[in-house]
């Protein structure tokens, strides 16, 4: 028994070391944002998001990524708007929806060094360097359109991406920041992480939620974050670990 011990021991110990290893090299993926079409209209400070709900499945380590977002105008009048989506290297979008007064606008894609000159552009205008970390990614962007007080508009996002596996621990990652553009705080934050994996999934932990996580059976399990009138601070990332079957089995 004290040769188990020792070797459960061992094995916590290491998975411990992936994942503050893992938690230096994480991985980038997308989150959406209002940009003002006026020069004079800052990209912080007329606009809101009403809630943010994030659902990730991941099966295999291939994450298929659901995003809605309602956005208010908090501003007296009218303002013009574009949506942009940076689009990390390796994602792949399925769809991108606005929706304003139940009508539906579809948006384009723009290759990585045509988006680029865009957030230099927007950063040049509206003198916020915060778009920069986008420089390199592609986007999806959508025409102008009215965003009028009291008529809130929604988003939905889907894309596919792979996460990445280091040893037996594998790396969900959603970036919540650039909520930080919104002007007050948003009512309905939520990441789900629903996990299925032919391997069970033996442990989990995120560095920086709270997560509650439930177990369906031994290789499927959902984790939980949520939170209301927050603006996140952090994106948020989650690891799970995987049996390793060779040592399971020769033990």
């Amino acid at each position: 028994m004290n040769v188990m011990n020792t070797i459960r021991s061992a094995k916590r110990n290491i998975l411990w070391i992936l994942v503050l290893v893992l938690s230096l090299a994480g991985i980038a993926a997308a989150d959406g944002m209002l940009v003002p079409v006026d020069d004079e209209v800052m990209v912080q400070g007329s606009w809101a998001v009403k809630y943010h709900r994030v659902n990730i499945e991941v099966d295999e380590q291939l994450a298929s990524v659901t995003i809605e977002q309602e956005f208010i105008n908090t501003g007296e009048g009218m303002i013009e708007v574009e949506y942009l989506f940076p689009v990390p290297p390796g994602a792949g979008i399925d769809s991108l929806t606005l929706t304003v007064d139940d009508q539906a606008f579809a948006a384009e894609m723009l290759p990585a060094d045509e988006a680029r000159k865009i957030y230099e552009d927007i950063v040049r205008r509206k003198k916020d360097p915060a778009l920069l970390e986008y420089a390199g990614y592609g986007l999806y962007r959508t025409k102008a359109f009215p965003l009028e007080k009291d008529k809130p508009i929604t988003m939905q996002v889907t894309y596919k991406m792979l996460c990445p596996k280091n040893g037996q621990a594998v790396e969900v990652f959603y970036p919540l920041n650039t909520e930080k553009f919104s002007s007050k705080a948003i009512e309905d934050v939520s990441v789900t992480v629903d996990i299925t994996s032919t391997t069970d999934v033996t442990g989990w932990y995120s560095q920086t939620h709270d997560i509650k996580v439930e177990r369906k059976t031994a290789g499927h399990v959902i984790a939980t974050m949520s939170a209301e009138n927050v603006i996140p601070k952090e994106d948020f990332s989650m690891y799970y670990t995987l049996s390793d079957k060779d040592v399971g089995a020769s033990l």
